[in-house]
């Protein structure tokens, strides 16, 4: 046997090729380990060290189309604004009650609009006078009843690093 032949045989040899497959599969495994969630578990949930809001919606009336969370900052001047959110997020319905998390910038006040867009359209569809034209539901609760509430109404406090809202849809 020549001599390169027992060199490629010695255990000394292979130990670091079985590290570098060992690291290369471990760090890919961590990589895919989703970090630390929030209270809520599931596809929904956020990272807990970032500042966030756990939400509970209640009353879809369907699973069709999207459910979607927007963020609005402490101005009033932005609030239901187009593009003056601080966050939004979509997550397919499921009729009942669905919870997901939206992260938040920090600490602070904010107005969180929730609606249903069971047509799939990605907008916030309301009619000429300004009622909802899907079921929607705002921090705090405020009533629907004479239209979009203002932003005093929908405002509410993220202390520290996180938040819980629980909210109910009203459909028209």
């Amino acid at each position: 046997m020549s001599e390169t032949n027992r060199l490629d045989r010695r255990p000394d040899s292979v130990l670091p090729v079985l590290a570098a497959i060992f690291l290369a599969l471990f760090s890919h495994t961590a990589a895919a380990i989703p970090p630390e969630r929030s209270a809520f578990t599931g596809p929904h949930a956020c990272a807990a060290d970032a500042v966030h809001i756990d939400i509970t919606v209640d009353g879809l009336r369907s699973s069709n189309g999207l459910l979607a969370a927007v963020l609005y900052d402490d101005n009033p001047r932005n609030y239901l604004s187009r593009g003056r959110s601080v966050k939004k997020t979509r997550v397919p319905a499921s009729r009942g009650t669905v919870k997901l998390c939206i992260d938040a910038p920090s600490p602070g006040r904010y107005a969180l609009v929730v609606y249903h867009d069971e047509n799939g359209n990605r907008k916030f569809d309301v009619s000429l006078f300004g009622r909802p034209r899907e079921g929607a539901a705002f921090s705090n609760n405020p009533s629907l009843d004479g239209g979009l509430p203002e932003h005093s109404e929908a405002v509410f406090t993220v202390e520290e690093n996180f938040g819980e809202l629980q909210v109910t849809l009203t459909y028209p």
